[in-house]
């Protein structure tokens, strides 16, 4: 098949993380014998990815008088730093239409990432026939934002077949009772070995946070939490709260070490030097939320024990996963951690039990669950 995406965000460059999900899932459709043309926001950023299969065209995104709607910190954090980014965002949608419109005829099936704006684009270029819409986080906020509780009948008819990554969302926009309304989260990449070095138990624990410095993320819980535990902690990632974050570690009676951004050889080497993954994001009945956060899984299939506080969006992590995801609340956080710092046969148990635990979320198998709503 040849397979139309439409996204709101796409990497612009190696090792960009934005949109990498929609990346890893075209490439996992190519290894499958498809071929995906890609409609994803410009940005000065942009360089060519080369990825064989895989076309991106780039499409207009903002006006000259507003700030872009998307990448930097995401669409929810743009909005809320400068509401004027919604003309951007709004723009968007007639240029992304219009592309789309351009190459509908030679399409197969269309996927619609971020469902709002692109589900409304390609069901009005290609059609809801063989069109399968994605639901993020950030769409489901806007979703609620824009349209309000009455917002999933009004767009449930731009797709044939909707996908939430996470079941909590689709809760959320009211759609589960819809047979047509799915789950399935985005996928991971799974190490080549499944089995981790056995950790030295004299060693003292390590914690890492990995991913965007943004509001949403509160990753001062967890420098509060190790600091109060006496955990050393790295800091994977960069984003508008990096300086806020830096100068309350200074403060910390324990190492907390900042490393940016980090390409794929980077986060093997330190997901294999840590020992918990601390997941501390906000979650609001009404606000902007999580969906199905990608590093906690990756960490799993790497040994690493997961600790995360105990909202809807963890709570669904760990019913699924099972024992190596651990919760605690809030004032908790750094309580949990150090038991966990204090019992090495507990975390050699929970990490041994990690790597096999979210096999299911391989990248084969989430293109698999993905090519039977295509071709339906």
């Amino acid at each position: 098949m040849r397979i139309g995406v439409a996204t709101t965000s796409y990497p612009r460059f190696e090792g960009d993380p934005a949109g990498s999900f929609v990346r890893a899932l075209g490439r996992a459709l190519v290894a499958r014998g498809h071929t995906c043309e890609v409609l994803a926001p410009d940005d000065d950023a942009a360089t060519a990815l080369g990825d064989e299969g895989i076309e991106i065209e780039r499409v207009t995104s903002r006006l000259r008088a507003a700030p872009p709607a998307f990448y930097g910190a995401g669409v929810p954090d743009n909005l809320r730093r400068d509401p004027r980014a919604l003309a951007s965002a709004l723009a968007f949608v007639p240029r992304l239409t219009l592309a789309a419109r351009a190459r509908a005829k030679r399409w197969d099936a269309a996927m619609s990432h971020w469902a709002i704006p692109s589900s409304v684009a390609l069901g009005a270029s290609f059609g809801a026939t063989r069109h399968v819409a994605v639901w993020h986080s950030a769409d489901v906020w806007l979703a609620r934002r824009l349209v309000g509780r009455g917002a999933w009948p009004l767009l449930r008819g731009a797709a044939a077949e909707h996908v939430f990554v996470a079941a909590h969302l689709r809760a959320r926009l009211g759609a589960d009772a819809d047979r047509r309304a799915h789950v399935i989260p985005m996928g991971i990449e799974l190490p080549r070995s499944l089995t981790r070095v056995a950790r030295d138990p004299s060693r003292a624990l390590r914690a890492l946070v990995l991913g965007r410095l943004v509001p949403i993320k509160r990753v001062e819980l967890a420098i509060e939490a190790c600091d109060r535990a006496g955990v050393s902690l790295v800091v994977a990632g960069d984003g508008p709260e990096r300086a806020r974050l830096e100068a309350l570690a200074r403060r910390a009676t324990v190492p907390v070490r900042f490393v940016g951004v980090v390409d794929e050889a980077a986060r093997e080497r330190l997901l294999a030097e840590s020992d918990v993954l601390l997941a501390t994001s906000a979650h609001s009945p009404h606000g902007a939320t999580e969906g199905y956060p990608v590093a906690p899984r990756e960490a799993l299939a790497h040994g690493v024990v997961v600790l995360a506080t105990d909202d809807p969006v963890h709570t669904e992590l760990a019913r699924r996963v099972g024992a190596p995801v651990c919760l605690a609340p809030e004032p908790e956080l750094a309580r949990a951690l150090a038991q966990l710092a204090g019992d090495p046969r507990r975390l050699s148990r929970l990490s041994a039990e990690a790597c096999g635990a979210v096999r299911a979320d391989a990248w084969p198998n989430v293109a698999r669950a993905f090519e039977a709503l295509l071709v339906a």
